[in-house]
């Protein structure tokens, strides 16, 4: 994929954001997005799509500018090729806002004991308070409502 000339130029373009918490942010909710469209293993892999770039974001105040930008890079690589390599291309599901109270979502998910589960709906409830879009938390009643089978 480094060698096409699509990925590469997607890749340029992010490069230098301006504010790497809203590249991270964007790329969180298109995991989430394709979370929701996606079964089986795709999922697990959309799950970290979320999970990482959300976690960077907490890594940011304590990094300098070259530790930044790998970071960026890094992360910006691991969601984009998680996308192109497990995503069915099937178009989400039309969702309706959530219906869960993020209290019942952090609760189920604690209780679950699952602990992707748990990462995965916190950081769908973090990326919520971050951004107001609401597809985070309808990725995480997604999880809710869909649990993984032993």
């Amino acid at each position: 994929m480094a060698a096409d000339p699509a990925v590469t130029a997607e890749l340029d373009s992010l490069a230098h954001p301006d504010d790497p918490c809203d590249l991270f942010n964007d790329l969180a909710l298109t995991a989430a997005d394709r979370f929701t469209a996606n079964d089986g293993l795709a999922q697990f892999t959309f799950i970290h799509g979320v999970t990482v770039p959300t976690m960077a974001q907490q890594l940011l105040p304590r990094l300098d500018a070259p530790v930044i930008a790998e970071l960026t890079a890094a992360v910006t690589c691991f969601v984009l090729y998680a996308i192109a390599a497990f995503d069915n291309g099937a178009p989400a599901p039309p969702l309706a806002p959530p219906s869960i109270d993020r209290g019942e979502l952090a609760r189920a998910a604690a209780a679950s004991c699952e602990d992707h589960t748990i990462k995965f709906t916190d950081a769908c409830l973090t990326l919520a308070d971050r951004t107001g879009n609401p597809l985070a938390l309808q990725a995480a009643e997604h999880r809710y409502r869909n649990p993984p089978q032993p």
